[in-house]
This record gives structure tokens, C-alpha cells and sequence, in this order.
């Protein structure tokens, strides 16, 4: 790759010097292992309709207008579909509808079918079959699709049923086998299955593996192109190391690129982190230079300091207790002892951001601030709740002072006017008894 492109802004280490050795290549072939895609990739879906049923959508890819003129007729081309690498044999002539009969050719390997548009296109889906031996299907058999029932003697008998039904479902007997599979135009979609006597499970099969296509090293990634998809970048692997990602066209020249992308949260391999693997640090000629074991790569190179001694790669460093002489060399490997290091520190300190510790995977501060909150907003509930209750506890207490309590103004006013009318009663007892004396000394 030009320097231009391997230079210290652009992430490398000074002298740093790239390997093509996993150019192109994925899986066990790749950079450790890791999986990536420079093709399109698309996951099946679900969901709810209207009514409330389940939807089930299966992966599609919808293609560009194929290029017939960048195939040759016979030539072989190594694709990669779901992972799986197939030779796809160019028909003679080329044509759209021969590329997918090539390619179909392959689909019960691949998992995967491409259908021919009218406009010169290619559908592809993930591919759907159910496999019956055809000896089950005797006198009488019967077996509900899609909601139709369909009854046969015999599985030849049944496949042309089913073909006739026009239910966007194709039947056919291959070898031993009755074959069931989506008919033209509804690639991937569920197969509904109901009663039946040919010991069919009853269910919707469906097929809800995701859908890649790429193409297998040497195969340039042009084929793509005159497939009609377009070439990108996707790793479904997590990293535990930075990824660098860079435009250079076919001469390892800068370019532009247009990246774009999404990030899921996963756990990635041991064997990606920096500290985790072993290296071989050579000295020569007041040089040295840094190899990755593991995948063979010139990770650092540059002029050893012979003052500090000290020689610093991703996140540690190895100081010599010496000069090394020309054509020593060092394997450095990871240790479980943490002595004399800061990893104890550095693990703590990373504990302030991480997102592992809590079930609600919120950091430390997250949780402590929503805590505060929470504490807060109870607070403030409680005492609106106690002036709520005060109001209505001073209204009852009201309530029944009106009815049982003493007004001491109102009992002494009625004490008052008690004493005056005992006072005027006696007075009118009294001169009753004088009226009734002196009535008597008359007699």
C-alpha cells in the first residue's frame, strides 16, 4: 500500500509496513479468524399486522440491472453465499435468467435463491424448501397448505395439485423425494402447514437465517457490480481493537470511499486484544521491529532509543535493562500476574464507564444520578402528599366540631337565659302563693 496511506496520521505506528496476507480472505483464512462481508448482507424481520398476526418477512436483497456483458460464458465464478463458497458457471450465452439458474444451482448448499426480473434484475432470498419421501404419500394422503387441502394417491398426483392451485407454492418429485418450495415471485416466504397424514410437523416453516453474498479471493470484487449489488464492508464479529478503514483504488493509491454503518454491542474475542497475544521484538542495526505472532504482522518498527530503552505498542510497553545487541530477539507474552503493572488501576478506573456492572447497563455515575433523582422526585411527592392529607384532616376535624363540639359563648349565653326565666318562674310561684293565702284568710 503507497505511503501515503501507512503513515502515522492515519493510525500506523512510525515504520509500521502492511501486510496483504488476509487481503480478501474471511473465516478461518481471515485476519484471527474474524468474518466480513464486502457484499451486501440483509436479516429476515417480523411484525404485527393490523390484526394482530404475525408477519414473518424473510431476507431479501434487491439488485441493480446485471451487467451480462462483464460474464464470458464458461468462465467459473467464486462466490461467497451465506458463507459458503460455490463455483457459479457462467451460462452460454450469459443472461440474467442463466446467471440464476446457476446460481439457484447451488441453493440447497447455500440456503439462499435468486429469482430473474423482467427489467433484468436479480432478486435474491433466503431459500425456503420441505423435504417429504415420496413413499409416504400413499392412497388417500392428504396435507392442508397455505390453508387448502390437498388430497393425492400418490406424490407425483399431489405435486401437480399443488402446482395447479396457483398458491405461490411449487411441488415436485426429486429422486425420492417430494420436493415443496415458493413459487416464482415469492421467494423465502413462510410455507403454512397444517393437518396432515404425511408426518409433517404442523407449523410455518420458515427460513429466518440472514442473507450475504460476497465473492470468494482471487474474484475481484467487480463481479459484484455486474451482478448488480454493491460492494461494501459489513463485520458482524465484535473487535476488541480499533478498526482502521481506508479508500485506495486498485495501485494501493488513496481514494475516496463512502462508509456508512451501525454498532451492536457484543463481546468480542480474547485472542483480538492487544495484550493478549505474543510478539517478537528483534533488534538489528539500531533498529527493531515488533511481530505479531498470532497473524505474522509487522505491528511496529522504528529506531530503538537507547537512552530510555523503552519501546511502546497499543497500551503497554517493555523497557530493556540493557542494550540489545544486533539480531537479539525477544518473545513477549501476556501475563496473569498484574505485578508491577497498573492494570489493578486501570480495571478499577474503567469501572467508572462500564455498562457491565448493573443490570440496567447504565455506568456507576448513570445509576448514582438516576438514584438522586428518583430520591428527589419522592421527596417532593411525599410532602405535596402531606399538605394534601393536612387539608383534609382540617376539614374533618371541622366537621365534627360542628356537630359535637362546645361553643363556651353560646353555653354561657344559654346559662344566662336559664337563670333569668328560673328567676321570672319563681316570681310567678310566689305571687301564686300569695294569691292563694289571702283567698284562704277571706273564707
Amino acid at each position: 500500500m503507497a505511503a501515503s496511506v501507512v503513515r502515522e496520521s492515519n493510525g500506523f505506528f512510525a515504520g509500521a509496513t502492511y501486510s496483504s496476507d488476509y487481503l480478501n480472505l474471511s473465516g478461518t483464512g481471515g485476519y484471527l479468524g474474524q468474518n466480513f462481508i464486502r457484499g451486501p448482507y440483509q436479516e429476515s424481520g417480523s411484525q404485527f399486522d393490523i390484526d394482530g398476526q404475525l408477519v414473518l418477512t424473510p431476507a431479501k436483497i434487491f439488485g441493480g440491472t446485471v451487467n451480462v456483458a462483464g460474464f464470458t460464458a464458461g468462465d467459473s465464478v467464486q462466490l461467497r453465499i451465506n458463507g459458503q463458497s460455490v463455483a457459479v458457471t457462467v451460462p452460454n450465452p450469459p443472461t440474467v435468467q442463466g446467471l440464476a439458474d446457476a446460481i439457484n444451482a447451488h441453493r440447497t448448499t447455500t440456503g439462499a435463491v435468486a429469482e430473474a426480473t423482467a427489467d433484468g434484475r436479480l432478486v435474491f432470498a433466503s431459500y425456503q424448501q420441505i423435504s417429504i419421501p415420496a413413499a409416504s404419500v400413499t392412497a388417500g394422503s392428504a396435507v392442508t397448505i397455505g390453508g387448502v387441502r390437498f388430497v393425492a394417491d400418490t406424490a407425483a398426483e399431489l405435486a401437480d395439485k399443488i402446482n395447479a392451485a396457483g398458491a405461490g407454492i411449487n411441488a415436485s418429485v426429486e429422486g425420492d423425494d417430494l420436493i415443496i418450495t415458493n413459487g416464482p415471485g415469492r421467494p423465502g416466504e413462510p410455507i403454512s402447514i397444517g393437518e396432515n397424514t404425511l408426518g409433517l410437523e404442523r407449523k410455518t416453516y420458515f427460513n429466518d437465517a440472514a442473507l450475504s453474498i460476497d465473492v470468494e479471493a482471487p474474484t475481484p470484487s467487480s463481479v459484484l457490480k455486474d451482478l448488480g449489488l454493491r460492494t461494501g464492508f459489513v463485520m458482524n464479529s465484535p473487535l476488541a481493537e480499533d478498526l482502521l478503514v481506508f479508500g485506495v483504488n486498485g495501485q494501493g493509491q488513496p481514494s475516496s470511499v463512502l462508509l456508512s454503518g451501525s454498532y451492536q454491542e457484543g463481546v468480542p474475542s480474547r485472542a483480538l486484544s492487544p495484550d493478549a497475544r505474543e510478539y517478537v521484538l528483534r533488534f538489528e542495526a539500531g533498529r527493531y521491529t515488533l511481530t505479531d505472532k498470532a497473524t505474522n504482522t509487522e505491528v511496529s518498527a522504528g529506531v530503538f532509543n537507547t537512552t530510555t530503552r523503552t519501546i511502546n505498542y497499543g497500551n503497554w510497553k517493555v523497557t530493556m535493562s540493557g542494550i540489545p545487541a544486533d539480531q537479539d530477539s525477544f518473545t513477549i507474552l501476556p501475563t496473569d500476574e498484574p505485578l508491577g503493572d497498573n492494570r489493578i488501576a486501570s480495571a478499577i478506573a474503567r469501572l467508572q464507564h462500564s455498562r457491565n456492572m448493573l443490570a440496567s447497563k447504565q455506568t456507576v455515575q448513570q445509576e448514582y444520578e438516576n438514584l438522586v433523582n428518583r430520591v428527589g422526585a419522592l421527596t417532593v411527592q411525599a410532602e405535596i402528599a402531606k399538605d394534601a392529607q393536612k387539608v383534609v384532616f382540617d376539614h374533618a376535624r371541622e366537621s365534627r366540631d360542628r356537630v359535637s363540639g362546645v361553643n363556651l359563648d353560646e353555653e354561657l349565653a344559654d346559662l344566662l337565659r336559664f337563670q333569668q326565666a328560673y328567676q321570672a318562674n319563681a316570681q310567678v310561684i310566689q305571687v301564686a302563693t300569695r294569691l292563694f293565702d289571702s283567698l284562704l284568710q277571706r273564707l
